[in-house]
Protein backbone atom coordinates (compact mmCIF):
# COMPACT_ATOMS: atom_id res chain seq x y z
CA UNK A 1 0.00 0.00 0.00
CA UNK A 2 1.40 3.39 -0.99
CA UNK A 3 -0.22 5.83 1.58
CA UNK A 4 0.22 9.27 0.29
CA UNK A 5 -0.82 11.82 3.65
CA UNK A 6 -3.33 14.11 3.65
CA UNK A 7 -4.59 14.47 0.06
CA UNK A 8 -4.19 17.60 -2.21
CA UNK A 9 -5.79 16.74 -5.78
CA UNK A 10 -7.01 18.67 -8.18
CA UNK A 11 -11.40 18.68 -8.32
CA UNK A 12 -13.22 19.48 -11.34
CA UNK A 13 -12.54 23.06 -12.26
CA UNK A 14 -8.55 22.38 -11.92
CA UNK A 15 -9.09 18.84 -14.13
CA UNK A 16 -10.88 21.05 -16.83
CA UNK A 17 -7.76 23.58 -17.57
CA UNK A 18 -5.58 20.54 -18.12
CA UNK A 19 -5.44 18.03 -20.90
CA UNK A 20 -8.08 15.64 -20.24
CA UNK A 21 -7.83 12.12 -18.63
CA UNK A 22 -10.91 10.57 -18.01
CA UNK A 23 -12.24 9.01 -14.26
CA UNK A 24 -12.13 5.87 -13.17
CA UNK A 25 -16.34 4.64 -13.18
CA UNK A 26 -18.76 2.37 -11.56
CA UNK A 27 -16.41 2.44 -8.29
CA UNK A 28 -18.05 0.14 -5.42
CA UNK A 29 -17.15 -1.18 -2.49
CA UNK A 30 -18.26 -4.58 -0.34
CA UNK A 31 -16.77 -6.61 2.41
CA UNK A 32 -15.14 -9.70 0.87
CA UNK A 33 -13.93 -12.49 3.18
CA UNK A 34 -12.92 -9.94 6.19
CA UNK A 35 -11.76 -7.24 4.10
CA UNK A 36 -13.15 -4.24 2.15
CA UNK A 37 -12.58 -4.72 -1.52
CA UNK A 38 -12.75 -1.79 -3.89
CA UNK A 39 -13.79 -1.97 -7.40
CA UNK A 40 -13.72 0.23 -10.57
CA UNK A 41 -14.23 0.82 -14.59
CA UNK A 42 -11.32 2.59 -16.51
CA UNK A 43 -13.52 4.05 -19.29
CA UNK A 44 -10.14 5.17 -21.06
CA UNK A 45 -11.88 7.60 -23.22
CA UNK A 46 -9.77 10.89 -22.75
CA UNK A 47 -6.94 12.33 -24.79
CA UNK A 48 -4.29 10.57 -21.95
CA UNK A 49 -4.36 6.95 -20.66
CA UNK A 50 -4.29 6.16 -17.19
CA UNK A 51 -0.52 5.05 -15.82
CA UNK A 52 -2.08 4.34 -12.29
CA UNK A 53 -4.86 5.19 -9.86
CA UNK A 54 -5.40 7.09 -7.15
CA UNK A 55 -7.84 5.76 -4.39
CA UNK A 56 -8.84 8.40 -1.84
CA UNK A 57 -10.15 7.00 1.73
CA UNK A 58 -11.33 7.65 4.64
CA UNK A 59 -13.78 7.17 7.85
CA UNK A 60 -17.43 8.38 7.56
CA UNK A 61 -17.98 10.83 4.67
CA UNK A 62 -14.35 12.23 5.00
CA UNK A 63 -11.33 11.45 2.59
CA UNK A 64 -8.05 12.08 4.68
CA UNK A 65 -5.63 9.03 3.26
CA UNK A 66 -5.16 7.77 -0.01
CA UNK A 67 -2.91 4.75 -1.68
CA UNK A 68 -1.51 4.13 -5.49
CA UNK A 69 -1.75 1.04 -7.38
CA UNK A 70 1.38 1.08 -7.75
CA UNK A 71 4.44 3.55 -8.99
CA UNK A 72 3.99 3.81 -12.91
CA UNK A 73 5.38 0.75 -14.49
CA UNK A 74 4.74 -1.59 -11.94
CA UNK A 75 2.67 -5.09 -12.71
CA UNK A 76 -0.19 -3.78 -10.48
CA UNK A 77 -0.33 -0.25 -11.53
CA UNK A 78 -3.40 -0.71 -13.70
CA UNK A 79 -5.12 -3.05 -11.81
CA UNK A 80 -8.95 -1.76 -11.65
CA UNK A 81 -9.52 -3.41 -7.73
CA UNK A 82 -8.10 -2.83 -4.69
CA UNK A 83 -8.29 -4.56 -1.31
CA UNK A 84 -8.25 -2.93 2.10
CA UNK A 85 -7.39 -5.17 5.12
CA UNK A 86 -9.16 -4.77 8.53
CA UNK A 87 -5.58 -4.19 9.71
CA UNK A 88 -4.32 -1.62 7.14
CA UNK A 89 -7.92 0.40 7.95
CA UNK A 90 -7.53 0.19 11.96
CA UNK A 91 -3.49 1.71 11.42
CA UNK A 92 -4.65 4.29 9.12
CA UNK A 93 -7.99 5.45 10.88
CA UNK A 94 -7.93 3.96 14.31
CA UNK A 95 -10.91 2.23 13.75
CA UNK A 96 -11.31 -1.86 14.68
CA UNK A 97 -12.42 -4.92 13.15
CA UNK A 98 -13.65 -2.36 10.13
CA UNK A 99 -16.24 -1.14 12.44
CA UNK A 100 -18.24 1.83 11.16
CA UNK A 101 -18.94 3.78 7.89
CA UNK A 102 -15.86 4.08 5.21
CA UNK A 103 -15.81 6.05 1.92
CA UNK A 104 -14.18 5.49 -1.23
CA UNK A 105 -13.10 7.64 -4.16
CA UNK A 106 -10.96 6.81 -7.43
CA UNK A 107 -8.59 9.39 -9.50
CA UNK A 108 -6.58 8.01 -12.87
CA UNK A 109 -3.10 9.49 -12.52
CA UNK A 110 -0.54 10.37 -15.64
CA UNK A 111 3.03 11.31 -15.21
CA UNK A 112 4.33 11.26 -18.87
CA UNK A 113 2.44 13.59 -20.93
CA UNK A 114 5.85 15.78 -21.06
CA UNK A 115 4.79 18.08 -18.96
CA UNK A 116 6.28 19.19 -15.74
CA UNK A 117 2.74 17.87 -13.86
CA UNK A 118 1.45 14.89 -12.84
CA UNK A 119 -2.45 14.67 -14.80
CA UNK A 120 -5.11 13.55 -12.27
CA UNK A 121 -8.51 12.93 -13.78
CA UNK A 122 -11.57 14.77 -12.07
CA UNK A 123 -13.35 12.71 -9.22
CA UNK A 124 -15.09 9.07 -9.61
CA UNK A 125 -18.57 8.75 -8.00
CA UNK A 126 -18.16 7.80 -4.35
CA UNK A 127 -18.60 4.21 -2.90
CA UNK A 128 -19.10 4.18 0.73
CA UNK A 129 -19.81 0.91 3.05
CA UNK A 130 -21.07 0.62 6.57
CA UNK A 131 -21.62 -1.02 9.40
CA UNK A 132 -24.87 -2.41 8.34
CA UNK A 133 -23.71 -3.97 4.92
CA UNK A 134 -21.00 -5.41 7.31
CA UNK A 135 -22.97 -6.93 9.48
CA UNK A 136 -25.20 -7.94 6.05
CA UNK A 137 -22.25 -9.18 4.51
CA UNK A 138 -21.21 -11.18 7.84
CA UNK A 139 -24.88 -12.58 7.84
CA UNK A 140 -24.64 -13.61 4.47
CA UNK A 141 -21.26 -15.25 5.11
CA UNK A 142 -23.05 -17.20 8.03
CA UNK A 143 -25.98 -18.18 6.32
CA UNK A 144 -23.62 -19.43 3.61
CA UNK A 145 -21.07 -21.49 6.02
CA UNK A 146 -24.47 -22.82 7.35
CA UNK A 147 -25.86 -23.73 4.07
CA UNK A 148 -22.13 -25.22 2.84
CA UNK A 149 -21.90 -27.07 6.73
CA UNK A 150 -25.52 -28.64 5.97
CA UNK A 151 -24.84 -29.48 2.42
CA UNK A 152 -21.14 -30.87 3.37
CA UNK A 153 -23.08 -33.03 6.33
CA UNK A 154 -25.85 -33.92 3.50
CA UNK A 155 -23.02 -35.16 1.11
CA UNK A 156 -21.30 -36.89 4.04
CA UNK A 157 -24.56 -38.26 4.89
CA UNK A 158 -24.81 -39.64 0.91
CA UNK A 159 -21.29 -40.29 1.05
CA UNK A 160 -21.62 -42.55 3.73
CA UNK A 161 -24.53 -44.37 2.76
CA UNK A 162 -22.83 -44.41 -1.05
CA UNK A 163 -19.78 -46.02 1.06
CA UNK A 164 -22.20 -48.24 2.82
CA UNK A 165 -23.75 -49.93 -0.20
CA UNK A 166 -20.16 -50.03 -1.61
CA UNK A 167 -19.27 -51.83 1.14
CA UNK A 168 -22.23 -54.21 1.39
CA UNK A 169 -21.46 -54.35 -2.69
CA UNK A 170 -18.04 -55.24 -1.79
CA UNK A 171 -18.55 -57.63 0.65
CA UNK A 172 -20.74 -59.41 -1.22
CA UNK A 173 -18.86 -59.61 -4.12
CA UNK A 174 -15.74 -60.79 -1.51
CA UNK A 175 -18.06 -63.39 -0.41
CA UNK A 176 -18.72 -64.62 -3.86
CA UNK A 177 -15.19 -64.15 -4.94
CA UNK A 178 -13.83 -65.72 -2.03
CA UNK A 179 -16.68 -68.89 -2.78
CA UNK A 180 -15.59 -68.69 -6.78
CA UNK A 181 -11.63 -69.12 -5.39
CA UNK A 182 -12.74 -71.81 -2.98
CA UNK A 183 -13.89 -73.80 -5.62
CA UNK A 184 -11.42 -72.90 -7.93
CA UNK A 185 -9.07 -73.73 -5.29
CA UNK A 186 -10.68 -77.40 -4.31
CA UNK A 187 -10.07 -77.76 -8.14
CA UNK A 188 -6.73 -76.96 -8.38
CA UNK A 189 -5.85 -78.86 -5.47
CA UNK A 190 -7.54 -82.23 -6.59
CA UNK A 191 -5.67 -81.59 -10.29
CA UNK A 192 -2.54 -80.97 -8.50
CA UNK A 193 -3.32 -84.23 -6.74
CA UNK A 194 -3.55 -85.92 -9.77
CA UNK A 195 -0.95 -84.57 -11.34
CA UNK A 196 1.37 -84.89 -8.29
CA UNK A 197 0.00 -89.50 -8.31
CA UNK A 198 0.92 -89.35 -12.16
CA UNK A 199 4.21 -87.81 -11.58
CA UNK A 200 4.60 -90.05 -8.74
CA UNK A 201 3.53 -93.42 -10.66
CA UNK A 202 5.62 -92.18 -13.70
CA UNK A 203 8.15 -91.81 -10.97
CA UNK A 204 8.32 -95.04 -9.77
CA UNK A 205 8.27 -96.52 -13.13
CA UNK A 206 11.16 -94.59 -14.35
CA UNK A 207 13.03 -95.33 -11.12
CA UNK A 208 12.34 -99.10 -11.62
CA UNK A 209 13.55 -98.61 -15.62
CA UNK A 210 16.84 -96.85 -14.40
CA UNK A 211 17.42 -99.49 -11.65
CA UNK A 212 16.77 -102.64 -14.28
CA UNK A 213 18.99 -100.44 -16.55
CA UNK A 214 21.53 -100.03 -13.95
CA UNK A 215 21.32 -103.82 -13.02
CA UNK A 216 21.97 -104.40 -16.59
CA UNK A 217 25.00 -102.77 -17.11
CA UNK A 218 26.43 -103.38 -13.65
CA UNK A 219 26.19 -107.19 -14.68
CA UNK A 220 27.80 -106.06 -18.60
CA UNK A 221 30.93 -104.55 -16.50
CA UNK A 222 30.94 -107.18 -14.23
CA UNK A 223 31.14 -109.28 -17.52
CA UNK A 224 33.85 -107.24 -19.49
CA UNK A 225 36.18 -106.38 -16.19
CA UNK A 226 36.60 -110.53 -15.68
CA UNK A 227 37.24 -110.61 -19.44
CA UNK A 228 39.88 -108.01 -19.20
CA UNK A 229 41.32 -109.45 -15.88
CA UNK A 230 41.18 -112.86 -17.88
CA UNK A 231 42.86 -111.26 -20.89
CA UNK A 232 45.35 -109.31 -18.20
CA UNK A 233 45.87 -112.42 -16.13
CA UNK A 234 46.94 -114.76 -19.97
CA UNK A 235 49.07 -111.60 -20.89
CA UNK A 236 50.75 -111.63 -17.90
CA UNK A 237 51.80 -115.06 -17.70
CA UNK A 238 52.84 -115.05 -21.64
CA UNK A 239 54.72 -112.30 -20.89
CA UNK A 240 56.75 -114.23 -17.84
CA UNK A 241 56.93 -117.05 -20.03
CA UNK A 242 58.27 -114.39 -22.40
CA UNK A 243 60.47 -112.98 -19.93
CA UNK A 244 62.01 -116.53 -18.24
CA UNK A 245 62.64 -117.65 -22.15
CA UNK A 246 64.44 -114.53 -22.95
CA UNK A 247 66.44 -114.96 -19.50
CA UNK A 248 67.04 -118.64 -20.42
CA UNK A 249 68.16 -117.39 -24.19
CA UNK A 250 70.29 -114.74 -22.84
CA UNK A 251 71.65 -116.85 -20.20
CA UNK A 252 72.94 -119.43 -22.94
CA UNK A 253 74.16 -116.83 -25.36
CA UNK A 254 76.53 -115.42 -22.42
CA UNK A 255 77.34 -118.50 -21.92
CA UNK A 256 78.00 -119.49 -25.18
CA UNK A 257 80.09 -116.10 -25.17
CA UNK A 258 82.05 -117.01 -21.78
CA UNK A 259 83.35 -120.22 -23.49
CA UNK A 260 84.16 -118.96 -26.44
CA UNK A 261 86.11 -115.85 -25.16
CA UNK A 262 87.79 -118.62 -22.75
CA UNK A 263 88.44 -120.92 -25.85
CA UNK A 264 90.01 -117.49 -27.45
CA UNK A 265 91.99 -116.49 -24.58
CA UNK A 266 93.37 -120.10 -23.89
CA UNK A 267 94.59 -119.98 -28.25
CA UNK A 268 95.60 -116.82 -27.59
CA UNK A 269 98.12 -117.80 -24.88
CA UNK A 270 98.93 -120.95 -26.79
CA UNK A 271 100.18 -118.73 -29.61
CA UNK A 272 101.81 -116.65 -27.30
CA UNK A 273 103.71 -119.42 -25.50
CA UNK A 274 104.63 -120.86 -29.14
CA UNK A 275 105.79 -117.25 -30.28
CA UNK A 276 109.12 -115.23 -29.54
CA UNK A 277 108.76 -111.38 -28.90
CA UNK A 278 109.97 -110.47 -32.20
CA UNK A 279 106.98 -112.74 -33.84
CA UNK A 280 104.72 -111.19 -31.12
CA UNK A 281 105.51 -107.44 -31.98
CA UNK A 282 105.57 -108.42 -36.03
CA UNK A 283 101.99 -110.18 -35.48
CA UNK A 284 100.80 -106.60 -33.61
CA UNK A 285 101.99 -104.50 -36.86
CA UNK A 286 100.50 -106.71 -39.08
CA UNK A 287 97.07 -106.17 -37.39
CA UNK A 288 97.66 -102.85 -36.86
CA UNK A 289 98.70 -102.57 -41.08
CA UNK A 290 96.28 -104.48 -41.81
CA UNK A 291 93.24 -102.54 -40.25
CA UNK A 292 95.07 -99.17 -41.60
CA UNK A 293 95.24 -100.86 -45.37
CA UNK A 294 91.08 -101.42 -44.75
CA UNK A 295 90.53 -97.57 -43.65
CA UNK A 296 92.97 -96.22 -46.62
CA UNK A 297 90.43 -98.61 -49.42
CA UNK A 298 86.94 -96.52 -48.43
CA UNK A 299 87.97 -93.70 -46.69
CA UNK A 300 88.78 -90.14 -48.40
CA UNK A 301 92.34 -88.39 -47.71
CA UNK A 302 91.62 -85.67 -45.09
CA UNK A 303 88.59 -87.37 -43.41
CA UNK A 304 88.76 -88.33 -39.87
CA UNK A 305 88.74 -92.19 -40.69
CA UNK A 306 91.69 -91.59 -43.14
CA UNK A 307 93.68 -89.92 -40.07
CA UNK A 308 92.48 -92.60 -38.01
CA UNK A 309 94.48 -95.22 -40.23
CA UNK A 310 97.67 -93.04 -40.05
CA UNK A 311 97.64 -93.33 -36.85
CA UNK A 312 97.19 -97.06 -36.43
CA UNK A 313 100.45 -97.12 -39.42
CA UNK A 314 102.52 -94.88 -36.53
CA UNK A 315 101.83 -96.98 -33.53
CA UNK A 316 102.45 -99.96 -35.64
CA UNK A 317 105.98 -98.65 -36.61
CA UNK A 318 106.28 -97.95 -32.82
CA UNK A 319 105.83 -101.42 -31.48
CA UNK A 320 108.95 -102.61 -32.61
CA UNK A 321 111.07 -99.38 -31.69
CA UNK A 322 114.80 -99.66 -29.73
CA UNK A 323 114.79 -99.12 -26.12
CA UNK A 324 117.78 -97.42 -24.10
CA UNK A 325 117.27 -98.95 -20.29
CA UNK A 326 117.06 -96.73 -17.98
CA UNK A 327 120.92 -97.50 -16.63
CA UNK A 328 122.36 -96.45 -19.63
CA UNK A 329 120.80 -93.67 -20.30
CA UNK A 330 121.34 -92.01 -16.66
CA UNK A 331 125.29 -92.34 -17.37
CA UNK A 332 126.12 -88.84 -17.99
CA UNK A 333 127.10 -88.18 -21.81
CA UNK A 334 127.06 -91.62 -23.05
CA UNK A 335 123.44 -91.57 -21.85
CA UNK A 336 122.61 -89.05 -24.28
CA UNK A 337 124.87 -90.20 -26.66
CA UNK A 338 122.83 -93.17 -26.97
CA UNK A 339 119.80 -92.11 -26.73
CA UNK A 340 120.40 -89.85 -29.72
CA UNK A 341 121.64 -92.34 -31.67
CA UNK A 342 118.52 -94.54 -30.64
CA UNK A 343 116.30 -91.78 -31.30
CA UNK A 344 118.04 -91.06 -34.99
CA UNK A 345 117.55 -95.09 -35.52
CA UNK A 346 114.14 -95.25 -34.56
CA UNK A 347 113.48 -92.31 -36.72
CA UNK A 348 115.02 -93.95 -40.20
CA UNK A 349 113.10 -96.51 -38.93
CA UNK A 350 109.76 -95.64 -38.29
CA UNK A 351 110.19 -93.15 -41.33
CA UNK A 352 106.75 -92.92 -43.56
CA UNK A 353 105.15 -95.12 -40.83
CA UNK A 354 101.95 -92.51 -40.76
CA UNK A 355 102.13 -92.36 -44.62
CA UNK A 356 99.70 -94.20 -46.78
CA UNK A 357 101.53 -96.89 -48.54
CA UNK A 358 101.72 -95.10 -52.03
CA UNK A 359 102.56 -91.45 -50.60
CA UNK A 360 105.39 -93.35 -48.57
CA UNK A 361 106.98 -94.84 -51.91
CA UNK A 362 106.88 -91.56 -53.19
CA UNK A 363 109.25 -89.35 -50.27
CA UNK A 364 110.56 -92.27 -48.54
CA UNK A 365 114.14 -92.34 -50.24
CA UNK A 366 114.74 -88.48 -50.24
CA UNK A 367 113.44 -87.79 -46.83
CA UNK A 368 115.47 -90.33 -45.39
CA UNK A 369 118.63 -89.07 -46.73
CA UNK A 370 117.91 -85.82 -45.05
CA UNK A 371 116.91 -87.30 -41.94
CA UNK A 372 120.35 -89.34 -42.11
CA UNK A 373 122.57 -86.32 -42.48
CA UNK A 374 120.55 -84.12 -39.97
CA UNK A 375 121.13 -86.56 -37.73
CA UNK A 376 124.85 -87.03 -38.21
CA UNK A 377 125.07 -83.21 -38.46
CA UNK A 378 124.18 -82.99 -34.89
CA UNK A 379 125.55 -85.68 -33.50
CA UNK A 380 129.36 -84.15 -34.93
CA UNK A 381 128.23 -80.91 -33.12
CA UNK A 382 128.38 -82.74 -29.58
CA UNK A 383 126.54 -85.04 -27.37
CA UNK A 384 124.55 -82.59 -25.47
CA UNK A 385 123.22 -80.75 -28.48
CA UNK A 386 123.09 -84.13 -30.47
CA UNK A 387 120.76 -85.78 -28.05
CA UNK A 388 118.88 -82.07 -27.55
CA UNK A 389 117.93 -82.11 -31.43
CA UNK A 390 116.86 -85.55 -31.75
CA UNK A 391 114.56 -84.89 -28.85
CA UNK A 392 113.02 -81.71 -31.07
CA UNK A 393 112.50 -83.87 -33.76
CA UNK A 394 110.64 -86.78 -32.02
CA UNK A 395 108.57 -85.15 -30.51
CA UNK A 396 110.67 -85.46 -27.29
CA UNK A 397 109.72 -89.57 -27.58
CA UNK A 398 112.55 -91.36 -25.87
Amino acid sequence: MLAVGPVFVAGPAAASSLPLLSPPENVMAEYSEGAILVTWDNPDTGTLSAERYIIIYGAGDSFTYAVATGNVGDDTALDTRYSFSCESLQSALGVADCAGKFSFRVVSNNTTDGTSKSVYSAWSNIATVDEEARLAEEARLAEEAKLAEEAKLAEEARVSEVARLAEVARAAEEARAAEVARVAEEARLAEEARLAEEARLAEEARVAEVARLAEVARLAEEARVAEEARLVEEARLAEEARVVELARIKEEQEEQVRLAEEERVRLEQEMLDLLSVEELQDLQMEELRSEADEIFQTADKGSEEYQKGLDLLAEAAKIDDIKVSPELASVPVVGDIAIAVVNLINAIGNFGADMSPEVREDSEEVVVAAVIVGGVAQLASGPAAGASAVRRRMGGKI
